[in-house]
């Protein structure tokens, strides 16, 4: 599902199959660009976004400084209460250029996992993420760990010397984070070159990144 500028949340439900009703809408955001690409419910029905947005007044977030352009979009996720309807809250993080969350799920124990992109060289990472400093341009993975009140109890980068992006992320029950995306690093971390394959200009990853902090 793709949310998108002046991002909007649709709600649809039914008596029957063949007889969807919309039964709410609402806008998310603020007075600049936001667009959510990730979303997942959590055991209670919560709503759980993953999203990146330059507005300088997202609702829960911190006022910052209006952008002075696109560099500034930062990674936003974000929880609605599914009976109140209202935002539980917005979670920030990002850098000096353009970062963005993709996907996401919420475990059994409630803590949220994210996953997305960066350019930012400087996006802030825990003290025990597995890489801590930006592999090389254009964009390295970022993976996130939130506890259910949105706060970061753990970031981490991801990637190579080149361009490194997610596609999807799966969570096993113990936490371990699986991660697939493409790739153009001929150093991507972890990665045995080629292992199914003859490799190429672009190549898929498979990452298992399972370092989490203790909570």
């Amino acid at each position: 599902m793709h949310l998108a500028l002046g991002t909007f949340l649709l709600f649809l439900a039914g008596p029957t199959v063949t007889a969807p009703e919309l039964t709410s809408v609402a806008y998310l955001g603020g007075s600049g660009t936001d667009d959510c690409d990730g979303i997942t419910l959590d055991g209670m029905g919560d709503i759980h976004l993953a999203c990146h947005s330059d507005s300088p007044d997202f609702p829960q977030l911190p006022p910052k400084a209006v952008p002075a352009s696109s560099d500034a979009m930062d990674a936003v996720v974000v929880k609605i209460a599914a009976r109140s309807g209202r935002l539980a809250w917005a979670t920030r993080i990002g850098g000096s250029r353009w970062d963005a969350a993709g996907d996401l799920t919420v475990a059994q124990d409630g803590f949220v996992y994210v996953v997305g992109q960066t350019e930012s060289t400087n996006i802030p990472t825990t003290a025990d993420a597995v890489q801590r400093h930006f592999g090389g341009p254009p964009r390295d993975v970022f993976v996130l760990k939130l506890d259910s009140k949105g706060r970061i109890v753990y970031s981490t980068l991801l990637g190579g010397s080149k361009n490194d992006e997610p596609g999807g992320m799966a969570v096993a029950g113990d936490g371990t984070v699986y991660i697939g995306g493409v790739t153009t690093s001929p150093d991507f971390p972890g990665l045995r070159p080629a292992s199914f394959g003859p490799g190429g200009q672009e190549d898929g990853f498979i990452s298992r990144v399972r370092a989490w902090r203790s909570q």
